[in-house]
C-alpha cells in the first residue's frame, strides 16, 4: 500500500466520523492536543539550546541569569496552550460552548505561566543586581518581593476572572468593597515595605553592617533585608530575624560608622585607690623626674603606642571620685576595627598600666573579699593573742 492510498484512507475514515460528531470532536481535541504537546516540547528545546549558546558570547552572558532562573522555561510552557486556542477553530463539531470553556482554560495557562515567567524575569533582575556595585549599599529585595506579589494578586485576579467568563474589573471592584479587611490582613506587610523604603532611601542599614539591637537580642552582621524581615547573623552563629517595621520604630544601634573611621574607641576606667594618692616626697620627685605622674605618663604611653591611631582623639582622665575610688579613664582609638585585634591592642595597654602602677606608689581599688576578712580577723587575734602574753 502506497502513501497515497493510505492517505486516502484515513480521508475516508476522518469522513465517516461526521456521522458521529461527539467521537468525530473528541479525536480532534486529542489530535490537537497531542501536537500541542509536541509543538511544546520542541520550543522548549529549541528555546534552550538557542539562549545557552547565547549565553556563552561575554555580551550576552546575563541569558545565563535569565536561564538559571527558568524564565525562557517558562516561556515555552506557554505553547501548548497557545497552540490549544489558536487550534480549537479547526476541531470539528465543536460546540460554542465546548469552544468557550476550553478556550478559557487554555487563555488561563497561558496567563499562569506569563505570571510565573514574569516573577522568573525579577528574579534574574535581582541576580543581576546583586553583582553591581550598588548591591552593596542598596538592596532591592523587599521592592522586588513586593513586585512579585502585586504580580500574583493581579494575576490570580486575572485567571479567575477568565475561567469565570468576566470582566476583571468587576473583581477588583468587589476588593475594593473588602479593602478594609486587606488592610488588616497586609498590615505588617505595608509597614515593612514602608519601613524597607526609609531603611533605604536613608542608607540607614546594608547587608555586612553590624547592628546591635538588644531589644531583639540581635547583635552580629545582616545578612539579608528582605520585605518583611532583616535576617541578624549573632557573633554566636544564631540568627534572629526582625521584622522590617520594628526597626524604624524601635531604635538600634549601627557600627558601620565605627568600621569606615578606621578606629574603634577604648573608653576604660582603672579605679585607683584613693589613699594611694598624695604629694611626691622629695626623694620620689627626683626619681621621677624621668616619667612624670602616673596619669601624663599613661598619656605619653598611649600617644607612642604602634597601635593606637594618632589622629583621633586621645587622652587620660581623672573622672568624679566614687566609692570605688579615683577613676582613671583611658580613651583613645586603636588603629584597627577588627574585634579580636582590638581586644588584644585594649589588654596588652591595661596589662602594661595595671603593671607599672606600683611604681608610682599606686594600686587599685579591689572591694574585699572572703579570704581579705579571713585575713584580717585572723592578724587581728594573732595580735590579741600577743598583746595578751606581754600583759601576763
Amino acid at each position: 500500500m502506497d502513501i497515497k492510498q493510505l492517505w486516502l484512507n484515513v480521508k475516508d475514515l476522518w469522513s465517516a466520523l461526521d456521522e458521529h460528531p461527539l467521537l468525530h470532536s473528541s479525536l480532534g481535541l486529542l489530535v490537537l492536543l497531542v501536537v500541542a504537546l509536541l509543538l511544546g516540547r520542541a520550543a522548549r528545546y529549541l528555546i534552550l539550546h538557542a539562549v545557552k549558546l547565547l549565553g556563552r558570547q561575554p555580551a550576552l552572558h546575563w541569558l545565563n541569569d535569565l536561564r538559571h532562573n527558568k524564565v525562557f522555561h517558562r516561556l515555552a510552557q506557554m505553547t501548548p496552550s497557545l497552540v490549544i486556542q489558536f487550534g480549537l477553530y479547526l476541531v470539528p463539531d465543536l460546540s460554542k460552548t465546548a469552544t468557550l470553556f476550553i478556550g478559557n482554560v487554555a487563555l488561563a495557562f497561558t496567563l499562569l505561566f506569563m505570571v510565573l515567567a514574569m516573577s522568573a524575569l525579577l528574579n534574574a533582575l535581582l541576580d543581576i543586581y546583586a553583582r553591581t556595585e550598588h548591591a552593596r549599599t542598596r538592596s532591592i529585595k523587599g521592592y522586588v518581593q513586593l513586585a512579585k506579589m502585586v504580580l500574583f494578586v493581579f494575576g490570580a485576579i486575572i485567571i479567575v476572572a477568565t475561567l469565570i467568563d468576566r470582566s476583571p474589573l468587576l473583581l477588583l471592584s468587589g476588593l475594593g468593597a473588602m479593602s478594609a479587611v486587606i488592610l488588616l490582613v497586609y498590615k505588617d506587610t505595608l509597614l515593612s515595605f514602608v519601613a524597607s523604603v526609609q531603611l533605604t532611601s536613608n542608607d540607614m542599614l546594608r547587608v555586612g553592617d553590624w547592628i546591635e539591637m538588644p531589644q531583639v537580642g540581635a547583635d552580629g552582621d545582616v545578612v539579608d533585608i528582605t520585605l518583611h524581615t532583616v535576617k541578624v547573623q549573632n557573633f554566636d552563629k544564631t540568627i534572629v530575624s526582625i521584622p522590617t517595621w520594628r526597626l524604624m520604630s524601635e531604635s538600634f544601634k549601627n557600627w558601620r560608622g565605627m568600621q569606615a573611621s578606621g578606629g574603634r574607641r577604648i573608653k576604660r576606667s582603672l579605679f585607683i585607690d584613693a589613699s594611694g594618692v598624695r604629694f611626691l616626697r622629695d626623694d620620689e620627685e627626683v626619681r621621677m623626674t624621668q616619667v612624670g605622674t602616673f596619669r601624663a605618663y599613661a598619656l605619653a604611653y598611649l600617644k607612642s603606642h604602634p597601635d593606637i591611631q594618632p589622629n583621633m582623639t586621645c587622652m587620660v582622665r581623672q573622672m568624679q571620685t566614687t566609692a570605688q575610688g579615683v577613676p582613671l579613664e583611658i580613651y583613645c582609638f586603636t588603629r584597627t576595627t577588627a574585634w579580636s585585634d582590638y581586644e588584644r591592642i585594649q589588654g596588652d595597654i591595661f596589662d602594661y598600666l595595671l603593671a607599672v602602677l606600683p611604681e608610682f606608689g599606686l594600686s587599685l581599688y579591689q572591694q574585699p573579699s572572703g579570704t581579705d576578712l579571713r585575713s584580717g580577723l585572723f592578724a587581728m587575734t594573732q595580735n590579741a593573742t600577743a598583746a595578751q602574753a606581754q600583759e601576763n
